[in-house]
């Protein structure tokens, strides 16, 4: 505020709660954030070094009051909203929060309908209109049924490919090489390790004058010969920590494959009897004007890695387009020209 920095809102008030917010954000230091998982480093996006990080943190925590008893409270679940934590308003940037409305209507004949829908709406649209030019609500069922739509196609193909070509793109193919350059490296460490014995073995002959050679001369072989052997010990030591690595990811990739192999299962069984629960009420709804926008989402796919990521564009019936994004944190509401 001193400095005339301006929040990204324009504005010079700066919150506690925005101010620790960027404090504790993992990016400074390289790592990507999605909920509650967290990417390795990237050192191509590190601006701040782990020490001063952590000591940021101790310092926010060392001011922080921290209560008496910790508050009871339940943790809320619920499969309707799907995308939560996942969606930005474009214009403004705000992230939009679930929300689930309920109307009365009266009919015609006396009797009374009651409606329900599910909405994503952007909070700084409607507490200050002027502020944000993009769309106040967004209809959640049929954003739901976008990225549901999406995930199936990607399960589809997952399911088509077999297993042995699954691991096969998985595992890395350099075990072969790291094992081959570990075996060369331990034959060099063998081979300069019985250099040196010979050495010390002549050693002891030039101190006793049964040896040909000069002890100096046996010294300055022993010392040369001495060295290449913690060389080729280093060499030979990490030739094997990159064999056991690539080791313990291959091995992880194949835990990885077999875990995808039972996603179709597995979300088909959790859809069925969690995420179509909604939809009954939603589809009382569709007598009504329903909710549409010139605005596009773009999404996560789903996919494992970036290459995976869908092509194209697939329609939703608002008139909505579902993207394809290479990243889970990067999905945002943008409006189409």
């Amino acid at each position: 505020m001193q400095q005339g920095i301006l929040t990204k809102k324009g504005t010079s008030l700066w919150r506690g709660t925005t101010i620790r917010a960027i404090i504790e954000n993992p990016i400074y230091k390289g790592i990507r954030r999605f909920g509650d998982e967290r990417s390795e480093p990237f050192e191509e996006l590190r601006i701040v070094d782990d020490v001063t990080f952590e000591k940021c943190i101790q310092l926010v925590k060392g001011r922080a009051c921290t209560p008496a008893h910790a508050p009871d409270g339940v943790v809320h679940t619920d499969s309707r909203s799907l995308l939560s934590g996942l969606l930005y308003c474009a214009d403004c940037g705000t992230r939009l929060y679930f929300s689930h409305n309920t109307t009365t209507k009266k009919l015609a004949d006396g009797t009374k309908r009651k409606y329900e829908r599910d909405m994503y709406r952007c909070y700084r649209k409607l507490s200050s209109r002027k502020t944000c030019r993009g769309p106040s609500a967004y209809n959640a069922e049929r954003l739901n049924d976008a990225v549901d739509t999406e995930i199936r196609k990607h399960l589809a193909r997952l399911g088509s490919i077999s297993e042995e070509d699954l691991l096969k793109a998985a595992c890395s193919q350099n075990a072969d090489l790291y094992e081959v350059a570990y075996r060369q490296a331990e034959e060099e460490f063998q081979k300069a390790s019985r250099q040196v014995a010979a050495l010390e073995e002549e050693t002891v002959k030039a101190l006793t004058g049964e040896s040909q050679l000069d002890l100096s001369v046996v010294n300055g072989m022993l010392l040369k010969h001495r060295a290449k052997l913690e060389e080729c010990q280093r060499a030979m030591e990490e030739a094997k920590a990159k064999k056991e690595a690539e080791a313990e990811n291959n091995k992880a990739a194949q835990a990885q494959v077999k875990e995808m192999l039972t996603w179709v299962e597995r979300y088909d069984k959790a859809s069925g009897s969690q995420a179509y629960d909604h939809r009954c009420a939603g589809r009382q709804n569709r007598d009504r004007r329903e909710l549409r926008s010139p605005h596009s989402i773009q999404g996560f796919c789903g996919a494992v890695h970036p290459a995976d990521c869908l092509i194209g564009q697939e329609r939703c019936g608002a008139g909505c387009s579902f993207f394809c994004g290479h990243n889970p944190s990067d999905i945002h509401i943008h409006q189409s020209k």
